[in-house]
């Protein structure tokens, strides 16, 4: 197949339709949300609910069918499943924690920079953007997931018409085969950038400076220094292996987070930190708008402007002293 060569990531990328944060938004108030969440882990993933589970085996059935065969796949790659019971309410709740898990660990990357360890700081501050950036596609309404070796994109936005006027809110769950083995870190990156580049959302939510900056950037580039440090066995991106080194401006970005400047400025030392300011602040304001039309929402979101409060959010707040619930 002609298309063979590139990244599924980039192949499905048309599998990803376009989509408004207002319809978005109100399928998230009208979904639900799973009371007394706040702060605690969800019990199971959304990838393992048992609803998914039966309507996903019936997709793979036909696609080893097709693979067995050595055919090429058609629509069998695709399947409209309407709603799929408990999934919206798990990616809520999902989405919620995996915030958290961002700020926890952007502390522990924090932590590390303020006391001279700044190559090892890239470290946990890339963790902190992947779990941000996961948090804010599961808003977007996307999982994607891994099933017995085969990756699986879920989508809650796809039309059950793809004639139907913009204007409408209805969505059905798509879920589309993409290709066997795991879902690498570039591939989360193609797909987060794709969902911003197709998302309409008001500026006063997200600003322009942060759907530019992942509308066109190189999704590759956001994990360059993540992987130069973990897989070159002779890496080490700053001087500071042997002492620790603070550099006073590392880490501290002025207002390049808040008008998303960051997110092109490839060349910084502390490039891969901001990214992961950047889109803990851009989720931030996701659950902030989503927080001002439900009090249900709001109640169990009050974790996130807790630790915002307290002393392990120092360091945020002084990274992005507007940002609050």
């Amino acid at each position: 197949m002609a298309h063979s060569s590139k990244p599924w990531s980039v192949r499905r990328e048309g599998d990803l339709e376009g989509r408004s944060w207002d319809q978005l938004h109100a399928m998230w108030l009208g979904c639900s949300i799973p009371q007394d969440m706040a702060g605690r882990r969800p019990l199971s993933a959304a990838a393992d609910l048992t609803t998914l589970a039966e309507v996903i085996r019936p997709l793979l059935e036909r696609v080893r069918k097709f693979k067995q065969a050595n055919s090429r796949l058609p629509d069998v790659e695709r399947a409209s499943v309407g709603q799929v019971k408990g999934l919206s309410s798990a990616m809520f709740h999902e989405a919620l924690c995996l915030l958290l898990k961002a700020m926890s660990v952007s502390t522990a990357c924090q932590l590390d920079f303020a006391e001279g360890h700044r190559t090892w700081s890239v470290s946990p501050g890339y963790q902190a953007a992947m779990f941000a950036g996961e948090a804010v596609m599961r808003l977007l309404g996307v999982l994607p997931i891994e099933s017995d070796n085969h990756i699986l994109l879920i989508d809650l936005c796809a039309r059950n018409d793809a004639k139907s006027q913009r204007k409408d809110s209805s969505f059905s769950t798509k879920i589309t085969w993409c290709a066997t083995g795991q879902i690498t870190h570039d591939a989360r990156w193609h797909l987060l950038c794709r969902l911003v580049r197709v998302l309409v959302i008001d500026e006063n939510i997200w600003n322009s400076g942060w759907i530019k900056g992942f509308s066109q950037i190189d999704a590759n580039s956001i994990s360059r220094q993540r992987h130069l440090l973990h897989y070159g066995p002779n890496s080490w991106l700053f001087d500071d292996l042997l002492e620790p080194q603070v550099a006073a401006d590392f880490g501290s970005f002025g207002n390049m987070i808040m008008d998303g400047t960051i997110i092109d400025d490839l060349e910084r030392d502390d490039y891969t930190i901001g990214i992961a300011f950047a889109l803990i602040t851009m989720c931030l304001s996701l659950f902030k708008h989503l927080a001002s039309s439900s009090t249900l929402i709001a109640m169990e979101t009050r974790c996130l402007d807790h630790w915002i409060a307290n002393e392990r959010g120092v360091y945020f707040r002084t990274a992005c002293p507007s940002v609050c619930i």
